[in-house]
This record gives C-alpha cells, structure tokens and sequence, in this order.
C-alpha cells in the first residue's frame, strides 16, 4: 500500500485537486487531503496557507459524525477554523447535538 502511494506521489497520477502557494500549483488527491485534513488544517494554519485551510475545513465538515463532533469542535477552537465553526453552528439543527457537544467540552477543558 506504501508503494501504491508513492507510486500517486512521484507520477501525479489521478490528482483531481491542486494547492496554488503563490505562483506554484501542486497536484493532490482529494481523497487523502480529506483523510489528513487535521494534520493539513494544523499546518495551514502554522503556515498562514488560506486555501489549504479552507479546503481542510470544507473536507472536514463533509465527515462530521455526532462520533467526531467533539474532537472537531476542540479542533476548529484550536486552530480559529471559523468557517468549521460555522459548519458546527449549522449542523446542530434539528437535534441540537451542537449544544451537547459544546457543554461536553466545556466539561473536558476544565
């Protein structure tokens, strides 16, 4: 499996997206910005890379459980993710889970 991924790294091969840092675009893959998309939000944010962030936010929004809302939330405090925390704000509707997750991590941080 290494290998099949080095294999996508060294010749580019399927990359659907690209990540333009001034006047250089690198090729990626969706699939695996989407599966690093904290560690690549952690690095966006260090680095001041506003697209790379806004794309881990999107990406992390789109697999937002009621299992990951908690670490999510922790995450998009964390790094100002204010688009995140927006995607969170909404997502509490119609079950209001936001709020449980919310004072359930009210309780952790103390």
């Amino acid at each position: 499996m290494i290998e099949d991924f080095k294999k996508l790294f060294i010749t580019k091969e399927g990359s659907d997206v690209f990540i333009t840092i001034d006047d250089r675009a690198f090729p990626a893959h969706k699939c695996i910005l989407m599966a690093r998309s904290p560690e690549l939000l952690k690095a966006a944010h260090k680095y001041e890379l506003q697209g790379l962030r806004e794309i881990c936010e999107y990406s992390i929004s789109d697999n937002l459980t009621i299992k990951n809302a908690t670490r999510i939330l922790l995450l998009a405090e964390r790094y100002n993710a204010k688009l995140l925390m927006e995607n969170l704000t909404l997502w509490k509707n119609p079950t209001h889970h936001y709020i449980y997750v919310y004072s359930s991590v009210n309780m952790q941080l103390i």
